[in-house]
């Protein structure tokens, strides 16, 4: 089990984790706003939060206005320097990166940049070398955060990646089995997605150490996630993935219908590199 577990590692491994960064330089769409507990939205220049909690805002015109805490949803402004300064240390000073990632989230938690920061800071802590049980403790937390704006929702499940991907370098194969059943039922399409191709990508790994109708069975299981993963979640960036893993074990399998996913690989995506490894 530990065998197929650490083959399976590989493909967890294998995927990107590296935390999609928001615009960084403003523009004239880059506006900032605040959202009300009305729904009702106020664009402004600039956004800062006062001693009471209370949102202050100016707009491009010179007037400005106030919107109390308690009628106020969320904030967002544009990404902040304290950020990009972080930002920028991340590859070369990870170690710097997490405090300067620590205190931008605390400064504009109540601006739109606390989920963004905090994800950051996981990734920073995982490069620059930190206790992976230190790691693991911050994202559990992280995971369980009530985020308000939508947007955080992409910061979040970036942070679970990165958890699942510790837990498999640390060969912590209880936990990672029990993080790749929660992510299938994520609303997240990209993170359910990774999560049953790793299963397809168990399931074939187990097989693959059997003989006979038992071997014939644990690749059909497989190429049943992979199907699951390429058919359900067309619209991810990991479906080229999961059409050529189902076109590979199908072939594995002897079954002429293979070429079917190879055809919607090398329809839908000519230039892949899982097209170009198609045989």
């Amino acid at each position: 089990m530990k065998k197929l577990l650490m083959l399976a590692a590989a493909a967890l491994l294998a995927l990107p984790v590296m935390v999609s960064a928001q615009q960084k330089k403003s523009s004239s769409a880059d506006q900032a706003y605040i959202v009300q507990k009305d729904g009702k939205e106020v664009f402004a220049k600039e956004i800062t939060v006062d001693g009471e909690g209370d949102y202050k805002f100016k707009s491009s015109d010179g007037t400005g206005g106030t919107v109390k805490h308690a009628k106020a949803s969320y904030a967002w402004i544009p990404m902040p320097k304290e950020v990009e300064e972080a930002d920028a240390k991340l590859a070369s000073d990870p170690a710097a990166a997490v405090a300067l990632y620590e205190a931008a989230a605390e400064q504009y938690k109540r601006l739109g940049w606390e989920a963004y920061c905090l994800a950051r800071k996981a990734e920073a802590m995982k490069k620059s070398g930190k206790d992976p049980k230190e790691i693991i403790k911050f994202l559990v937390a992280f995971d369980r955060y009530d985020f308000v704006n939508p947007k955080d929702e992409v910061y979040v499940s970036q942070g679970r990646r990165i958890l699942g991907q510790i837990y498999l370098e640390n060969k912590m194969w209880k936990e990672a089995l029990a993080y790749i059943n929660r992510m299938t039922e994520v609303e997240d399409d990209n993170e359910a997605c990774s999560a049953y191709i790793l299963r397809g990508d168990i399931l074939r790994a187990d097989a693959e150490t059997k003989t006979g109708n038992a071997k014939k069975e644990g690749l059909e299981k497989a190429v049943m996630a992979y199907f699951t993963a390429a058919l359900l979640f067309d619209k991810t960036g990991d479906q080229p993935l999961a059409l050529f893993r189902s076109w590979e074990t199908m072939k594995m399998l002897n079954d002429a219908r293979s070429e079917k996913f190879a055809d919607m690989l090398k329809k839908k995506y000519p230039n892949n590199e899982y097209t170009k490894q198609l045989k």
